[in-house]
């Protein structure tokens, strides 16, 4: 499925976001803007490595990481292709191809609600991570008030699948979005469920009322 949206999937990231998705990144990866090796979880096209090389004072290296084949080709034939400290690697969460201890910094964008076991995926994250090391995940939420949660439900499940398949022609892929949501934990859930994983510390902040979290870790 995912192979199917890579031509497109920056695209509609930008327009079912109104384009804050990029904004996120940039907070996202800010916190990682003096690592010297950063692991990209599910790099997917390449959104967030981007993010990262564009932090002023960023000097290291981005080991991209992503099970699609054809999302890591888009990623590698885009601007990423020009980036000489940023290597390539087909691999699940669950089994990175990495030596413990190897990166000091780890990064993920929208890709926790993909993993296909969750806790697995988050004990393999720490153990590459060297320890101080931090790790950052953005990911979407749940709003905690009642009625902006039924407002963004709304939007993300049934008005941006209708126009991703009215102009994409893909509904199936942007009714699976929403329905991977709705099956994800909540923020405190997911905080505690780092720490049950080999995470010292694990702190959340919300933006968007909630239905945005950067997600900030370390070994």
């Amino acid at each position: 499925m995912f192979g199917e949206l890579a031509p497109d999937y920056d695209r509609w990231n930008r327009l079912i976001s109104w384009g804050l998705d990029r904004l996120w990144r940039r907070k996202a990866t800010a916190l990682l803007a003096g690592c010297l090796r950063v692991c990209d979880l599910g790099a997917g096209t390449g959104d967030m490595a981007r993010a990262l090389f564009s932090q002023p004072g960023f000097a290291g290296e981005v080991v991209a990481v992503d099970p699609a084949p054809a999302l890591w080709r888009t990623a590698r034939n885009r601007a990423l292709a020009s980036a000489p400290r940023c290597r390539f690697a087909v691999a699940e969460a669950e089994h990175l191809p990495l030596a413990a201890g190897s990166c000091d910094g780890l990064m993920s964008g929208f890709v926790m609600r993909n993993f296909f076991d969750f806790d697995l995926a988050l004990r393999d994250s720490a153990r590459i991570l060297a320890p101080g090391g931090v790790g950052v995940f953005l990911e979407m939420g749940h709003p905690p008030n009642p009625l902006w949660a039924r407002c963004f439900e709304f939007y993300f499940g049934r008005v941006a699948p209708f126009f991703a398949g009215l102009f994409a022609g893909r509904p199936e892929a942007y009714r699976y979005l929403p329905a991977s949501l709705a099956r994800f934990p909540g923020q405190a859930d997911v905080r505690r469920r780092f720490l049950a994983n080999g995470f010292r510390e694990a702190e959340y902040k919300e933006y968007l009322g909630g239905a945005i979290v950067i997600y900030r870790v370390t070994k």
